[in-house]
């Protein structure tokens, strides 16, 4: 009964997340790395022999500085071994760097190559979508509509009349003249008076006050006096004088 009823429910396990698809190699890419990995070991051999050759000649001076000759020629014979050793490898090395690059740049003339293939697939069916037949009917097409639009438009056209055309003429310039009083700017009704100019100076304006006063109360009596005696010549006034 306890194992019946305390017997748990196995969860099922998430499902593991999906990865990044396998890259795929090819036997090009297979012949290359090994031309390259042994293009690299090549090299490494190269500055090995390098080293050598120059221990050889370290030995051979130092030998000969001991007087001892024999030594110091097969140090020589050891080192001029190792220099052919080393020409060789150079010319291995060369050889094997010149294949890797000729199989990088086929592989990119083959891809050139696949892109071509793939831009000529694309428009020849850009050019199934698109034939010459179906675009000149359509042009066909157009030519007729076009056609059919200017002979409505020249019927309409003959139906009116010199009149007709005579009332839309004058009907548009009424407009336009409607327009045209309608930006005009509005006239005044009323003369607008020059306002007077103020004196800058305040006893200026005072001054000028007074003086208007004082030639109204001057005008009437200017124009109530009677006219003036002509002045007497000089000689009647010298004898007034006298007389006096």
């Amino acid at each position: 009964m306890g194992n019946i009823f305390g017997h748990k429910k196995k969860h099922d396990a998430p499902a593991p997340a999906p990865g990044p698809a396998p890259v795929q190699v090819s036997e090009q890419d297979r012949a290359l790395l090994q031309v390259k990995v042994q293009r690299d070991r090549l090299h490494r051999v190269k500055a090995s022999m390098t080293a050598v050759i120059a221990r050889e000649v370290e030995a051979a001076k130092q030998l000969l500085r001991e007087g001892k000759k024999p030594q110091a020629l097969l140090a020589l014979k050891r080192k001029r071994y190792q220099e052919k050793m080393l020409e060789r490898t150079e010319g291995q090395w060369a050889n094997l760097s010149e294949l890797a690059h000729s199989i990088e740049f086929a592989r990119e003339q083959a891809a050139v190559f696949a892109a071509l293939q793939a831009g000529h697939a694309a428009l020849e069916q850009l050019n199934a979508q698109t034939k010459l037949e179906d675009v000149q009917a359509l042009m066909d097409d157009t030519a007729e509509a076009v056609a059919y639009q200017a002979e409505v438009s020249r019927l309409l056209g003959s139906e009116l009349s010199q009149t007709d055309e005579a009332d839309i003429e004058s009907t548009i310039a009424a407009w336009e003249a409607e327009e045209t009083v309608a930006d005009m700017p509005v006239v005044p009704s009323k003369p607008i008076a020059p306002a007077a100019a103020a004196p800058a100076d305040p006893a200026e304006a005072d001054e000028v006050e007074a003086a208007e006063a004082s030639a109204e109360d001057v005008a009437p009596v200017v124009a109530d006096a009677a006219p003036a005696k002509p002045k007497a010549k000089p000689q009647q006034q010298k004898q007034v004088v006298l007389a006096s």
